[in-house]
């Protein structure tokens, strides 16, 4: 994650590791500029919270209609 001041060169703010599958389809979406989510042709979703630090999976369940 970068930002990008107006006024001069890019300035790293933090590193998160992706990782993923080749051969897989990857959907990532950023959120509100500080949500990302990402799901890689598994049964989870990976969300990192860019201005907290913080990361969580969420793993729909079958019983709900999830497969």
């Amino acid at each position: 994650l970068y930002t990008m001041p107006p006024e001069g060169e890019a300035e790293e703010v933090m590193k998160v590791k992706l990782s993923g599958k080749t051969g897989r389809r990857a959907d990532i979406a950023l959120i509100e500029g500080s949500l990302l989510v990402m799901a890689v042709g598994e049964t989870a979703l990976r969300f990192w919270d860019i201005e907290r630090g913080e990361n969580y999976i969420l793993s729909p369940d079958e019983k709900f209609g999830f497969e």
